[in-house]
C-alpha cells in the first residue's frame, strides 16, 4: 500500500472492494443500474481503490475503525494527489471516489470526518467546476457560427 498508514493486506483490501461492490453498488438505488466496472475497473487510482474499500468494510463487519482509517487514507490520498498533479481534477475516477467518501462522510457520526470531509470538498468543487468549464469550452469551439443558419 505504499506509504498509507493501513496496515492491511492487498488481499484483505481486494476482499473490501469485493463487498463494496456487491454489498453497495449492485443495491444501491441510485448505482444499481450503473455497471461496477465503471467502479471496479483496474487499474484504477489507489484513492478509488480506497474508498471503495471504506464502504466494503463497513458492510463487512469490520471494526469502525478500519473503516475510518480507509476513508483517511483515502481523502489525504486524493488530495494530495490532486495538489501534485493537476491533472487528477480531470479524472472521472476522481469523481467517483468522491461520491463514495462524500457517502461515507454523511453516514458517519464522527465529527472529525465531516471536517475533513468539508474540506475535501472544497477541492472536488474546483475540480467539478474546472470539468464544466472544459466542456462549455469545448462546445463554442466546436458550434457552428452563430450567422451561418440552414
Amino acid at each position: 500500500m505504499g506509504m498509507l498508514s493501513t496496515s492491511s493486506t492487498p488481499d484483505n483490501i481486494d476482499q473490501m472492494v469485493s463487498q463494496c461492490s456487491t454489498g453497495f453498488l449492485q443495491t444501491t438505488i441510485f448505482l444499481r443500474d450503473a455497471p461496477v466496472s465503471l467502479f471496479t475497473h483496474s487499474p484504477r487510482p489507489q484513492y478509488l481503490t480506497l474508498a471503495l474499500a471504506a464502504i466494503g468494510s463497513l458492510l463487512a463487519g469490520e471494526p469502525a475503525e478500519v473503516s475510518a482509517q480507509y476513508w483517511h487514507d483515502a481523502v489525504r490520498l486524493m488530495t494530495g494527489e490532486l495538489e501534485i498533479d493537476n491533472r487528477e481534477a480531470r479524472s472521472f475516477d476522481l469523481l467517483k471516489a468522491w461520491l463514495l467518501l462524500e457517502t461515507y462522510a454523511v453516514l458517519s457520526s464522527d465529527q472529525s470526518v465531516w471536517k475533513q470531509a468539508n474540506m475535501a470538498h472544497g477541492y472536488v468543487e474546483t475540480a467539478v467546476s474546472r470539468l464544466i468549464r472544459q466542456d462549455q469550452l469545448h462546445l463554442r469551439e466546436n458550434d457552428p457560427p452563430t450567422d451561418f443558419i440552414l
